[in-house]
């Protein structure tokens, strides 16, 4: 080997220890980045499986009080109404019944 080629190969091996002392660098970063990625998924307080399973409690804290509570109360709710209705409807009838008696009655009178 020529001292022509050692000063060339010394070189190319200087520029390749660079290149991968940036590809080093560039993978700590990356190795970096990830951890972060990691602990915004996996962290058991703030990532986010632990934000998606509050998330399911709450829904599911939510759902027992509108089956324990809301539904219940709605249904006596709905009979009320109905029992209402029920009374209205009455209280009408009675009320077209007798205007009836009266016309018929007033019609009966002029005959």
């Amino acid at each position: 080997m020529t001292e022509e080629e050692h000063k060339a190969l010394t070189a190319w091996m200087k520029e390749l220890s660079g290149e991968v002392g940036k590809v080093l660098e560039k993978s700590e970063n990356i190795e970096t980045k990830v951890e972060k990625i990691e602990d915004a998924i996996y962290d058991p307080d703030t990532g986010l499986y632990a934000r998606v399973k509050s998330v399911e409690i709450h829904s599911e804290s939510a759902n027992m009080a509108i089956k324990s509570e809301v539904i219940p109360q709605g249904k006596e709710r709905m009979l009320n109404v109905e029992r209402t209705t029920k009374g209205i409807n009455r209280v009408t009838w009675i009320a077209i019944g007798a205007v009836v008696l009266a016309v018929v009655t007033a019609l009966i009178a002029l005959l």
